[in-house]
């Protein structure tokens, strides 16, 4: 993964100054302690301005597409956007700019106090790996105010920032201005060393840049193409991140531009470089060199070299890059991995969760399964009836049948032959609890490994928030049957041996709610992210979780419509809306549904798959069941 470069933050800002000078902050709130997210009015129009200060992924960008992130905020803000909140909400954007050779851009907002009096105000954004830092502080006097984390003097020698003190910038990087030097000096340097010589110029940048030359000997033309791209170019720079997120695999979708009278239409780039789908529209790497000069004086043209360069090497049919936004491709490329990181994040803690659980009722079915001596009392007891005239009241002990019985000697034989018996008596009932709890542990082991299954298979942060819910009611409803004294009064299990097939929950971390008692009511629950699919004329639904999977049983499905469902192991069920019977379903449809339920179970990898269809009106959903379980018949099976 590369890092947000300067040359990038300086033409994002370039891209959008129109917007951002002069326009007023509206709302401040911040998902977490790194992100904040501040709604911005101008121009008749608002704009959501995304900040994120993570060491692992700083970066910054207006959101154009909310599916890009998946934002929560919180109802306790953090302490640092009540500061933010105190300034700048309401405040006005005088200014905004990036610092000279710095991953830095501030902003300067007019701000009145109480009396009117005029406080600027500066919200300075430091993008600079694990330093990254949201900085306000006093414009005039350049007093801190508060920063998104505060860096003590035992933190570090070179630079303090906490509240209170002066708000100074962080040491300058030995490095030289390429508009500044001369072509003398950029000829006795070694190439690989221009990331350390020169501003601007990230590693990453560099590797791109000298890729595109390599076989060319001429530094003349590299000089002046570097540049031509510092002062004014910016298309080498998008290309650089659209050649990125095609390495991540992630789809760039371009939108509709119409240069002059030529409508250029949606262009699709399935970001795969191993493997490439014929049917998939696919755009190309591009510069825009129309305007391409060198600097210095001679008669070398680089826009000549760099055409025969991607005529040469590339193959490539240009696409203007100036018409792709920077904003888009910073948006498409970091937004990727903040939600990779989320979903990594969120499945590692449910499934800890989930370990745990799963080794309680392990370890219940492993006690259960211990030999219990009940038997042996009973014998004890019956022997000590059985020759009671030649016991003593005072022996310790006695030998039977070849079998030595403890006995009180406080107590008469009649009385030591009915401790035996009561023994037996607690031993018979704590067997018959044990073989319910066995049973009951079972069944609560098969649908947590059937969650820990779509744990892996889930991939929507919404998805996993929806089985955040259901895990969190299936945990009270569990520490509720702890509470309860009698067993036989045990919910949420049934003792029926109708085949069953249970719907696949995903996980999510951390568990709302994880602490409310027994009579709070559950949050008001966002709609369901239920992934639909038309194909040829039918629409298919498919759950990915239990509370989907219920769902889709109760409230979408009909009675004719047809249920799939991977054989003997967890999948999401799939429904093929039928109208309720008007349309009848083909081959191919049933076959293309059968993939569907193939591909949302543990089978997804296997050369084949048992699914198995049936008709909603065959299926049962038993009471005091898990959500998602269901018992069917009048089923068939395909093999896909």
């Amino acid at each position: 993964m590369y890092n947000l470069d300067s040359l990038s933050l300086k033409y994002l800002i370039k891209e959008n100054e129109d917007f951002l000078n002069g326009a007023v902050i509206q709302k401040i709130q911040m998902p977490s302690k790194r992100e904040i997210l501040l709604s911005v009015r101008n121009l008749g129009e608002n704009k959501k301005l995304y900040i994120n200060v993570n060491p692992k992924f700083a970066h910054m960008n207006f959101i154009s597409n909310k599916e890009n992130y998946a934002i929560n905020i919180p109802k306790e803000p953090p302490m640092f956007c009540m500061l933010l909140r105190k300034y700048l909400e309401g405040a006005k954007l005088k200014e905004v700019k990036t610092v000279e050779y710095e991953r830095i851009v501030e902003f300067y907002f007019d701000v009145f106090d109480e009396i009117g009096s005029l406080n600027p105000m500066c919200l300075s954004v430091e993008f600079m790996g694990k330093h990254s830092n949201v900085i306000l502080y006093n414009a005039k006097n350049k007093i801190i105010a508060g920063s998104v984390h505060n860096i003590s003097p035992e933190k570090s020698s070179v630079r303090e920032v906490w509240g209170g003190i002066e708000y100074i910038y962080p040491p300058k990087q030995e490095k030289k201005d390429i508009l500044k030097t001369s072509i003398a000096d950029f000829y006795n340097l070694d190439v690989k060393d221009i990331p350390a010589r020169y501003y601007y110029i990230s590693g990453g940048l560099a590797e791109f840049i000298l890729r595109r030359f390599s076989g060319f000997q001429k530094k003349d033309g590299l000089f002046s193409y570097i540049q031509n791209m510092v002062l004014e170019n910016s298309a080498p720079i998008k290309d650089f991140w659209t050649e990125n997120i095609q390495k991540e695999g992630i789809a760039l979708c371009l939108p509709s531009i119409k240069d002059g009278n030529q409508d250029r239409t949606d262009i699709t780039r399935k970001m795969n470089s191993d493997k490439t789908d014929t049917n998939e529209t696919q755009t190309c790497k591009t510069t825009d060199t129309t305007d391409l000069q060198p600097l210095n004086e001679g008669n070398y043209q680089l826009k000549e070299v760099y055409e025969d360069y991607l005529s040469a090497e590339t193959n490539i049919e240009p696409v203007n890059m100036v018409d792709i936004k920077m904003n888009y491709l910073i948006e498409k490329y970091f937004s990727h991995f903040v939600m990779k990181d989320l979903m990594e994040n969120k499945k590692a803690g449910l499934r800890r969760v989930l370990a745990k659980e799963i080794k309680r009722y392990k370890d219940i079915i492993l006690n259960s399964d211990k030999k219990n001596s009940y038997l042996l009392h009973k014998q004890k007891g019956d022997l000590i009836l059985a020759n009671i005239y030649n016991i003593k009241k005072g022996d310790k002990k006695v030998v039977l049948d070849g079998i030595e019985i403890i006995l009180d000697e406080t107590k008469s034989p009649a009385e030591n032959a009915q401790r035996y018996f009561s023994l037996y008596s607690k031993g018979k009932t704590a067997k018959e609890i044990g073989e319910k709890r066995k049973e009951a542990a079972e069944k609560n082991l098969e649908y947590l490994n059937d969650i820990l299954f779509s744990v892996g298979n889930a991939d929507k942060p919404g998805i996993l928030d929806e089985i955040e819910d259901e895990i969190d009611i299936f945990l009270r409803q569990a520490q509720e049957r702890l509470n309860e004294t009698d067993l036989d009064k045990d919910r949420g299990f049934n003792n029926k041996t109708a085949k069953n097939n249970s719907g696949k929950p995903n996980g999510a971390a951390g568990f709302k709610g994880k602490n409310r008692t027994r009579g709070e009511k559950n949050e008001k629950q966002s709609k369901l992210a239920i992934e639909t699919i038309e194909y040829q004329g039918f629409q298919i639904y498919i759950g990915k979780n239990n509370k989907q999977n219920d769902y889709l049983i109760k409230k979408v499905s009909n009675p004719e419509d047809i249920w799939l469902h991977a054989k003997d192991c967890p999948s999401g069920h799939i429904f093929i809306k039928t109208e309720n019977g008007k349309k009848t379903v083909s081959d191919d449809v049933l076959l293309y549904a059968a993939k569907l339920a193939k591909a949302n179970s543990p089978m997804k990898e296997s050369a084949k798959a048992s699914i198995i269809y049936t008709k909603r009106k065959f299926l049962k959903r038993p009471p005091d069941t898990h959500l998602g379980y269901v018992t069917y018949r009048e089923e068939r099976e395909i093999v896909v």
